[in-house]
């Protein structure tokens, strides 16, 4: 696994399990922090950062097409986690952005043989 696969699966990672932690303490909160749309897409990019750390682990062919739906999808949840106005949600937000960012990098790296 290359430097750039290797930095994906480490921060898809990272950005699932805050994903997971953040929609935890939302739904525990709850209140206007227990929005059905955003937990969903907590939910959903957890699951998204977690395919895309398997297959840049893996050196899938397909991943930079992955981490580039992943990219899109971190950075859609940080803004809806930017909305809230929370500050445990901000710190997701940045998290996301962060995971988002490296995935795009994805798009020149290559593959492991």
């Amino acid at each position: 696994m290359n430097k750039k696969m290797m930095d994906c699966c480490t921060s898809c990672c990272e950005c699932r399990t805050t994903c997971l932690q953040t929609m935890q303490m939302c739904l525990k909160k709850g209140g206007k922090l227990a929005d059905a749309k955003l937990c969903l897409m907590l939910a959903e990019c957890a699951q998204l950062c977690q395919v895309t750390a398997d297959m840049a682990a893996t050196g899938s062919e397909s991943c930079a097409k992955v981490a580039e739906s992943c990219a899109k999808h971190c950075e859609d949840c940080a803004r809806a986690c930017d909305a809230m106005n929370e500050d445990a949600l901000k710190q997701c937000a940045s998290v996301l952005r962060e995971c988002a960012a490296i995935c795009r990098t994805m798009k020149s790296a290559t593959v492991a043989a």
